[in-house]
């Protein structure tokens, strides 16, 4: 029989955090841990975990619902609060990056897999990789690892940028093998599939009212906003958000567009209320932004 304990005596935690000084206007988190018992940390709050068990037993509750992981497994999940009731095996070791939502948004180029797939893993998860992805898995965590205790270099925030893109579309690879994420949103309720797919069909390009997807699906919009958030986990609103975001960095890395021109071409009404929306979800004007990706002196 496991013994099973709570106490994080037995765990080393080996953390780095970095916060990025051009970008102090939002939360930015971009940390390697290694404590099982620190994974529902009330930090957390706006970020993603992506964890690999590296050896032995963890059981936990997600969402009110009993899962756990052992050697080999991934865990994915950005609702700290809803994981409780930690237990381990004496012999556990994970380690996972932690990085806030609104810096993923901000350099992962426009896909449609990322809504679906986050709407999927919010049902289960953990993620059983074979041998071969775990090693994957690994070297991404490990090299994510090494450059966040070395900060350092004109480009080091583009290199971090660089290997958790990596890191994110290998774990994206593993599930969609085992998940056909157009379906996934099948079970939960007709009326999140067929929001998921206009989200996905891409018109939160010009159309990011809630009012307008209630209309599409003949429901109120306090009908589709309850209904989202109760099946999924996150609110309407913050999904079309999740599906913008990527569209307008990547965009604005475009040089010969100006911004003006951007907000038009996504049907903003003006560029003021465009570089509102930015600041509000991106955590910085679109001018803002584009100095960023300016090589640092």
């Amino acid at each position: 029989m496991e013994a099973f304990h709570k106490s994080h005596q037995y765990f080393h935690i080996y953390g780095f955090i970095i916060k990025f000084a051009s970008m102090d206007a939002r939360k930015d988190i971009f940390q390697y841990e290694t404590d099982w018992f620190s994974i529902a940390d009330s930090r957390w709050q706006g970020c993603c975990v992506h964890l690999l068990c590296l050896s032995g037993h963890g059981y936990f509750y997600f969402n009110g619902m009993p899962f756990g992981v052992r050697c080999n497994d991934t865990l994915i999940f950005s609702n700290p609060e809803l994981i409780t009731e930690l237990t381990a095996s004496d012999d556990l070791e994970v380690e996972y990056i932690v990085i806030s939502l609104k810096l993923i948004n901000s350099f992962m180029p426009p896909v449609n897999y990322g809504v679906g797939g986050g709407i999927s893993l919010f049902s289960n998860p953990v993620i059983q990789l074979t041998e071969d992805e775990a090693e994957l898995l690994h070297a991404d965590i490990s090299h994510l690892r090494d450059r966040l205790s070395k900060p350092g270099g004109p480009f080091h925030e583009n290199v971090l940028y660089s290997l958790a893109q990596a890191m994110i579309f290998d774990l994206f690879s593993f599930h969609s093998v085992r998940v056909d994420v157009s379906k996934a949103t099948e079970s939960p309720g007709d009326i999140v599939r067929r929001f998921m797919d206009l989200v996905n069909s891409g018109l939160p390009r010009r159309e990011r009212e809630l009012t307008y997807y209630a209309e599409r699906l003949n429901v109120t919009p306090r009908y589709l906003s309850d209904t989202i958030r109760r099946l999924t986990g996150h609110s309407a609103s913050a999904l079309i958000v999740k599906t913008v975001i990527p569209i307008i960095t990547d965009m604005l890395k475009n040089s010969s567009l100006s911004i003006g021109r951007i907000s038009e071409m996504l049907n903003f009404t003006s560029v003021s209320y465009f570089s509102r929306y930015c600041q509000k979800h991106l955590g910085m004007s679109p001018a803002a932004y584009r100095a960023t990706l300016l090589p640092t002196k």
